[in-house]
């Protein structure tokens, strides 16, 4: 049986005042009128991402933790939810992987409802900072905003990544090759697993580039490691 977890009466009754058909809200948010009935019915709200959420809070002109229930089951409040969204951002940066809703709330014992309020809220706290709660298909995990770094700079931190932890075997193989010009043409299509992994890291550090179907070093690197410079 689907469990409610958000405020239907909430989304009906914004709906209504609008002057909104079930088509037009879901028109506005980009799904089905189907799923939009079965947002008012609750028979789908375990299945909905926070991307969704997102656009029907705005499409409705509600906070997205608006479309949560302020009250449990039995009537009592929950905690400070701001306290909440603070340990699920310490959990999900714990995990440094990606976590299931049921898996959150097993884990912190909050009912599913309380997590998804968390969730929201902390998906509105990230906004404007430098990383976004990401998640589909029910996983969720914190990343970094890629559109506040340049390409340049992030090739500058991975390099400082590898100046720290040193190459790897197959990553400075394949960089002494590059360097000496002693990589055949057909090198690529003969290339091994680790190979392709370690041109992979070498590519994203900006170490080294594919120029006419060649692996070359990068003007940067050859000029850090050309012998006599």
């Amino acid at each position: 049986m689907s469990r409610v977890l958000l405020d239907i009466n909430q989304i009906v009754t914004t709906r209504t005042d609008l002057k909104l058909t079930q088509r037009e809200l879901a028109n506005r948010i980009g799904v089905n009128p189907i799923t939009v009935g079965r947002i008012e019915r609750g028979l789908n709200h375990e299945a909905l991402d926070l991307s969704t959420l997102s656009r029907l809070a705005a499409a409705l002109g509600l906070a997205i933790t608006s479309l949560f229930p302020e009250n449990q089951q039995h009537g009592s409040r929950d905690q400070d939810t701001s306290a909440d969204a603070r340990r699920l951002e310490a959990l999900l940066l714990e995990a440094k992987t990606a976590v299931r809703s049921d898996e959150i709330a097993e884990t912190l014992h909050w009912t599913l409802p309380r997590t998804q309020r968390a969730l929201a809220e902390l998906s509105e706290g990230l906004a404007g900072r430098g990383a976004v709660l990401a998640g589909t298909l029910g996983l969720h995990l914190i990343r970094a905003r890629i559109d506040l770094l340049t390409a340049a700079e992030r090739k500058r931190l991975e390099r400082a990544r590898h100046a720290r932890l040193g190459l790897r075997l197959h990553e400075a193989r394949l960089l002494q090759r590059a360097l000496t010009n002693t990589l055949r043409d057909d090198w690529q299509s003969k290339a091994s697993a680790s190979d392709r992994h370690a041109m992979a890291a070498l590519l994203k550090a900006g170490l080294v580039e594919v120029k006419a179907n060649r692996l070359q070093l990068t003007k940067e690197a050859s000029f850090s490691l050309s012998p006599g410079v």
